[in-house]
């Protein structure tokens, strides 16, 4: 496991949060946790069709379909 996965576990299990806000789609390793965990989540992007060259398209797909709500903030 990665330290900023075992970090965000230990933030949640502090905290306990009822859901994660994503600020960003560029966080699809983030989501994978989230949902390993069973926590819900939130997806918050503005840079869409830049994270779709940054990341492969099965990761931000399963991020997406995985999100309990998305907020999208563009003008495309």
């Amino acid at each position: 496991q990665l330290p900023v996965d075992t970090a965000l576990q230990a933030f949640h299990n502090e905290f306990k949060p009822d859901l994660w806000n994503l600020n960003t789609i560029a966080m699809p390793e983030t989501a994978q946790l989230a949902q390993q965990l069973g926590v819900p989540y939130v997806v918050h992007f503005h840079e869409l069709i830049s994270a779709l060259d940054e990341y492969p398209a099965p990761a931000v797909e399963r991020m997406l379909t995985g999100a309990s709500r998305l907020i999208g903030c563009a003008d495309i």
